[in-house]
């Protein structure tokens, strides 16, 4: 959910806008106000040091072409192989431009590899860079396309076939293949809950299967695939609540088997809504715990087991967990919480020992951990002026890019 700028949001009715607050940035989302949570674990206060930062600009290769494609709702077969292809690309898009440019970057020397545009996207609302394409929702909030890196777009209709709002169409997570896509159809809602559907199918629409078929307080949203695409992690979302929210959370996490539908609660649910991150191995979910102060909890899927840290001081909010490859380290972002002179935190947690370090220490660029696509290098969006950067994950030394725009997701967040 949710673009690179710090906003105040007021939402009195949410039509399952889930991910990624403020997207590409996707960023504050509608999550409900702090309430009851259980009590925090035991937390290891560690210290924590402060590296300046300093910047210098990116200079892009002069001999990388970068061309406009126009492009169009004609439909592209699923399986056509994009010019550009790699593992982990970031993905700007320049939202200022009309139609909307998009520059695939390395994720090494943030040089621009590839150059596109997509029509209707949107300046706020779900948006992913995963694998070799782009997905967005349009600024209707009823259509969801997907944009290979040589500008193609194919239009997802069966995602809303009767394009009306409730159907949620933001809630949806493509497979890192590219080839499947889940997503959740909110039917309606009234006193007794929301009545919602889990579907996934085929990027093409066929073999679509319902996964859950439930009405309930809350409804359940894609969060992310297992890495051999058996399983589905999902999570409960929020409905109706909106404020001052600057990052994402979620009630619970369980996964879904696809082929037998089988349910397991890896987190369970809590009242409170909490920022959520599975680790690129699949063996750790990283989670927030904020109350009187902010805890970092380590949960081990395999046996349950948890261990935790006690944030730094002086903030009040905190979210946009991002993994390092080796699943090792994780990074987040930590606000004052004060629209009139808000100041992000960038902080780096290892998994081993909790060892903590703050890289970034109360900006008012209010720098956002976006993704870390490769060992030593991670990208942040800058929620006070919408740019893009890269940060050494060793010394906290900053490098804008001169490629305009922010930073698309590559996860829900």
């Amino acid at each position: 959910m949710k673009h690179g700028k710090r906003l105040v949001f007021l939402v009195f009715l949410l039509l399952g806008m889930a991910c990624n607050l403020l997207t590409p940035g996707n960023n504050p989302t509608s999550l409900p106000t702090p309430v009851e949570m259980t009590p925090a674990q035991t937390a290891v206060q560690l210290p924590t040091a402060s590296v300046p930062t300093a910047t210098q600009p990116i200079v892009p290769s002069p001999t990388v072409p970068s061309p406009t494609v126009e492009i169009t709702q004609t439909l592209v077969p699923p399986t056509e192989t994009p010019a550009v292809t790699m593992q982990n690309p970031v993905v700007l898009a320049d939202t200022k431009s009309s139609p909307t440019q998009l520059n695939v970057l390395d994720p090494v020397t943030g040089k621009s590899l590839a150059a596109f545009t997509a029509s209707d996207f949107p300046d706020y609302g779900t948006s992913y860079a995963i694998g070799n394409y782009v997905y967005y929702v349009d600024s209707t909030a009823k259509n969801v396309f997907r944009v290979d890196h040589t500008g193609q777009s194919l239009d997802l209709k069966f995602l809303n076939p009767d394009q009306v709002a409730l159907s949620n169409a933001g809630s949806f997570l493509p497979s890192p293949d590219g080839k499947r896509i889940a997503w959740t159809n909110m039917i309606s809602f009234d006193a007794t809950g929301i009545h919602y559907l889990l579907i996934v199918a085929n990027i093409d629409g066929t073999n679509e299967k319902v996964l859950l078929d439930q009405t309930s307080a809350f409804y359940r949203i894609p969060f992310a695939w297992s890495n051999d695409g058996s399983l589905l992690y999902c999570s409960n979302q929020p409905y109706g609540i909106g404020g001052y929210i600057l990052f994402g959370g979620s009630g619970d996490l369980i996964t879904i088997n696809l082929d037998s539908g089988q349910q397991q609660t890896i987190i369970p649910e809590e009242k409170k809504f909490r920022p959520l991150s599975l680790s690129p191995d699949e063996k750790t979910v990283a989670m927030l715990q904020i109350g009187d102060t902010i805890q970092l909890v380590f949960h081990d899927i395999v046996t349950g087991g948890e261990k935790s840290v006690k944030l730094p001081d002086g903030y009040s909010q905190a979210g946009s967990i991002i993994w390092s490859p080796d699943s090792q380290t994780v990074g987040l972002t930590m606000a004052i919480g004060e629209p009139d002179h808000e100041a992000f935190s960038v902080i780096l947690v290892q998994t081993s020992n909790l060892a903590t370090n703050v890289l970034i220490k109360d900006d008012p660029r209010n720098f956002r951990t976006i993704t870390w696509p490769v060992a030593g290098t991670i990208w942040l969006n800058s929620d006070a002026d919408t740019t893009a950067w890269m940060m050494d994950a060793t010394t906290g030394a900053l490098t804008q890019s001169t490629i305009p725009g922010i930073i698309v997701h590559t996860k829900w967040d």
